[in-house]
């Protein structure tokens, strides 16, 4: 499993500021999905059905969920310098983080389906 220690949107050493490094890992989303499934599956119990879906990238998950619409909204009301912060913080989510980083969903069937589709 890869990590990646970041602090400031910058790669660091976990060391260098401890407790304030950001840490993120890489995920076998498959493994994952196989035994949360497995898992379920075993269970035996009735009502404990679960619903999965293969990753998506997190900036299909924000657009998704309305992103756009609520940044369209923020940028309405913000002033000159809001609104630049608003702008700086979506590219980061959307353009710098958007495709590096990816959602997976377990979930009550049919609850997050609309969310979790490409």
């Amino acid at each position: 499993m890869e990590k990646k220690y970041t602090q400031d949107h910058k790669k660091c050493s976990i060391l260098q500021s401890p407790g304030e490094v950001d840490i993120s890992a890489s995920v076998d989303f498959a493994a994952l999905d196989k035994a949360i499934v497995t898992t379920f599956m075993r269970s035996g119990e009735s009502g404990e059905e679960v619903e999965t879906f293969p990753s998506i990238s997190q900036k299909t998950f924000l657009q998704n969920i309305g992103l756009d619409a609520r940044f369209t909204a923020l940028l309405r009301g913000a002033s000159e310098e809001q609104a630049q912060t608003l702008i700086d913080a979506y590219r980061r989510l959307i353009d710098d983080m958007g495709e590096d980083y990816h959602v997976y969903s377990v979930s009550s069937p049919g609850l997050m389906r609309t969310y979790m589709m490409e």
